[in-house]
């Protein structure tokens, strides 16, 4: 679990604690992960839930499919 305690988290401390995870998960010796579920609940800096960016655009789906593959990788080097 990322931030249970304490909140609202900014954009910058959220990444921090994904890569402090994902560190953790590496010092375990797992190398690698299928998938991985993140669920992100918007909120203003008072903590209210957001749903709507402003009065006509509602918050936005966003799904990342796959990692970006790097040319190297691409052509196996």
């Amino acid at each position: 679990m990322l931030g249970y305690v304490g909140g609202p988290w900014t954009i910058e401390q959220t990444r921090e604690m994904v890569i402090a995870a994902l560190d953790e998960l590496a010092a375990t010796g797992i190398r690698h992960i299928a998938r991985a579920n993140l669920y992100l609940n918007p909120v203003d800096e008072r903590g209210r839930p957001l749903t709507r960016l402003d009065r006509h655009h509602p918050l936005p789906e966003i799904d990342v499919p796959h990692p970006y593959r790097s040319a190297a990788e691409e052509h196996g080097l």
